[in-house]
């Protein structure tokens, strides 16, 4: 057991690694310049040197992703060109929501897949069983910002349980 958890956390370790990297590469991909992108078309070109230079965008590409694996590693995602605060002092601004947001969402998905999985098992066979199949695949095959629209339509308009 010992083995298979670490075998997972170094897998997890490797995808996030994975993910940043793709994630700074992200920034390169986009048309123009970071900094340009980020200060808008009125930036004078002194502005966008200086920032050029502040963000580190004017190092060779692997010391850029040095340092920001290395600045990540010690908890240093940097500061938000807009807000000008710190990226992790906003993440963990928003973290207590987003938590209680995925509690609230796992509670609801083991709740009602419990309850009609044994539903379906009970009436295996019939109508019952294969319209809740039908029913979890269709959930499981529609991409979810679409399940979510929908979610929303029904729950916060039709229903009114939900604010819109």
């Amino acid at each position: 057991m010992l083995t298979y958890a670490i075998k997972r956390i170094a897998l997890a370790v490797l995808i996030l690694f994975v993910v940043m990297l793709a994630m700074y590469g992200m920034v390169f991909l986009v048309p123009g310049d970071p900094a340009s992108v980020a200060l808008g078309p009125r930036a004078t070109p002194a502005l966008k040197a200086m920032l050029t230079e502040r963000m580190g965008l004017d190092q060779p590409i692997a010391v850029q992703i040095w340092r920001f694996f290395a600045n990540a590693a010690q908890g240093d995602l940097g500061i938000d060109v807009w807000s000008k605060r710190p990226v992790l002092d906003q993440i963990l601004e928003a973290f207590p929501q987003t938590l209680l947001l995925g509690l609230v969402a796992l509670t609801w998905a083991l709740t009602l897949g419990i309850t009609l999985g044994v539903l379906a098992v009970v009436y295996r066979g019939t109508l019952i069983d294969r319209a809740l199949g039908l029913v979890s695949v269709s959930f499981i095959s529609v991409p979810s910002f679409v399940v979510a629209i929908y979610l929303l339509l029904i729950f916060a308009v039709w229903l009114q349980w939900l604010p819109a």
